[in-house]
C-alpha cells in the first residue's frame, strides 16, 4: 500500500486542481499564455507603481486575482458553451429519428445562457470568483493605504518650516 504522505504520492493530488485551474494555487497554468500574462502584469505594474517590498508585494497578489479572475470566467463561459454543444447535438439527433420537438429549440436557445450550467457548477465558479474579488479588493485597498502614507510622509519630509 502506498504512503498517501509522501511527496511522489502528493503529486498527482496537487494537480488535481490544475485540471481546470478554478482551484489551482498557481496564478499561471501550464496551458495559458506567458505573454498576455506578463503583458497584464507590465500594464499593472505601471498603473500601480509599487515602491517598496511590500507594495510590489500587494501588486503581485492583486495580477493574480485578477488573473485568476479572468480564469474563472473563461471557465464559465467554456460551461455554457459545452451546454450548448450538447444541446445542438441531442437536438440533431432528435430530427434525425424524426423526434424534434419545440422543448429542442427552446432547450438550444436556454443553452447559450449562464441559467444553463448546473446549480452546483454556477455556484462553485460564483464563490470562487467572490472569494478571489475579496482578496484582490483586500490587497489593493492595503497597497493604495500604504503608498498614501508614503506619500504623506514624503510630503512632511520635505515641508520647509
Amino acid at each position: 500500500m502506498l504512503n498517501v504522505q509522501t511527496s511522489e504520492n502528493n503529486t498527482p493530488t496537487r494537480l488535481n486542481a490544475i485540471r481546470h485551474g478554478l482551484l489551482s494555487k498557481q496564478a499561471l497554468l501550464p496551458t495559458e499564455s506567458i505573454r498576455a500574462f506578463r503583458r497584464l502584469r507590465k500594464e499593472l505594474i505601471g498603473e500601480l507603481q509599487p515602491a517598496t517590498p511590500l507594495e510590489k508585494t500587494l501588486c503581485e497578489r492583486v495580477i493574480a486575482d485578477i488573473w485568476r479572475s479572468r480564469r474563472a470566467l473563461a471557465i464559465e463561459r467554456d460551461y455554457v458553451i459545452l451546454a450548448k454543444t450538447r444541446a445542438e447535438m441531442r437536438i440533431n439527433k432528435n430530427k434525425e429519428r424524426g423526434s424534434s420537438t419545440k422543448s429542442d429549440e427552446i432547450e438550444l436557445r436556454l443553452s447559450g445562457d449562464t441559467a444553463s450550467l448546473t446549480n452546483d457548477e454556477s455556484a462553485k465558479i460564483r464563490r470562487y470568483l467572490s472569494t478571489i474579488d475579496r482578496s484582490m479588493s483586500r490587497s489593493l485597498h492595503e497597497l493604495q493605504r500604504l503608498q498614501t502614507l508614503r506619500e504623506e510622509a514624503k510630503a512632511l519630509h520635505f515641508q520647509p518650516f
